[in-house]
């Protein structure tokens, strides 16, 4: 088994909080796009725990919707 570090994953995923900035949008917005399924997302833990968004979803959306209202993604 491969046991992997934080440092393995530095870069690879981003906060909520990351994404609704790089975005210029609030973190309600993400969490909805998230819960909607247009935004893919991972959760360390249990159901109260962190989520994170891979940096490559994050990438696409951001691709797809350069320029878009984040209301509209």
């Amino acid at each position: 088994m491969t046991v992997l570090t934080a440092r393995d994953h530095l870069g690879a995923y981003l906060t909520v909080a990351e994404v609704a900035a790089l975005l210029r949008c609030s973190e309600p917005t993400i969490r909805r796009r998230i819960r909607d399924g247009a935004l893919p997302a991972v959760q360390l833990g249990g159901p109260h725990s962190a989520v994170r968004v891979p940096r490559a979803a994050f990438e696409r959306l951001n691709q797809a919707t350069k320029g878009a209202p984040p209301h509209e993604f």
